[in-house]
């Protein structure tokens, strides 16, 4: 269980906010693609494109992924 509920908009929109606003002190967006890519994530990677922004994506439990 989550912190917050996706299904409340402005509990979502807050948690995009704070994503977007961790980037300020990270060195790369990490995509987490185990269940696939939803339309959020997919959103976040094209503004991750278009910012530049470096970002990858991994899978827990592939070998190879750190």
């Amino acid at each position: 269980e989550g912190v917050l509920d996706d299904n409340d908009h402005r509990e979502r929109a807050a948690g995009i906010a704070a994503g977007l606003a961790w980037h300020a002190v990270a060195d790369s967006v990490v995509f987490y693609t185990d269940h696939g890519w939803s339309p959020g994530m997919l959103k976040a990677l094209a503004y991750c494109q278009q910012q530049n922004w470096p970002h990858t994506d991994r899978q827990i439990g592939k070998k190879g992924s750190s």
